[in-house]
């Protein structure tokens, strides 16, 4: 049996864990929203027909299982606790749009994790530690270079141009080590 549910909205209602939400049973739900729980991780969203997932305000940590949301255009991960981004998969094909405002991201290493997200046009990083260093926006773009926007900002033409040159001068870097 499969339910006709669209959306879902479970905002607020101090939920630890994500269980039985499978998307036999809810093969139309587009958008889940989990906003302002008490979860800690990404496990149990198997629902692969979701574009839209809000899980804002929670105590997340780990991004687990996000490889079976291929569907997924929009994800929400603001004011949250994750450090590290290894629970993004090539299988999210569809992914454009990812929030994580003030989350404990400290590393570009972490961005460059998102490389392999083919649609992601817009990406949200205020407020975490990552987006106090130098070149920070010339970085992400160089490491994401279909990016379109950064923190509500649109590129520049002379913004991509420099982060294009310094993709091309890493790239010769690279060739000419390879090559000793």
């Amino acid at each position: 049996m499969s339910y006709i549910v669209h959306q879902v909205i479970f905002a607020g209602n101090k939920i630890c864990k994500v269980t039985g939400l499978m998307g036999s049973l809810f093969s139309n739900l587009h958008t889940l929203e989990l906003r302002a729980n008490k979860l800690t991780t990404t496990a149990g969203l198997t629902i692969p027909s979701l574009k839209n997932l809000f899980l804002a305000e929670n105590s997340i940590t780990e991004l687990v299982g996000l490889e079976h949301l291929s569907q997924l255009t929009t994800l929400h991960l603001r004011d949250n606790l994750i450090q590290h981004l290894t629970g993004f998969h090539s299988n999210m094909k569809a992914l454009q749009y990812i929030n994580l405002r003030n989350n404990k991201l400290a590393d570009m290493i972490e961005v460059e994790a998102l490389c392999c997200l083919p649609m992601l046009r817009a990406l949200i990083l205020l407020e975490c530690p990552v987006a106090d260093q130098d070149d920070y926006r010339t970085e992400a773009l160089v490491s994401l270079r279909r990016l379109e926007r950064l923190d509500k900002f649109e590129y520049t033409e002379e913004e991509r141009r420099e982060a294009e040159d310094l993709y091309v001068q890493r790239q010769e870097k690279e060739i000419c080590s390879e090559d000793v």
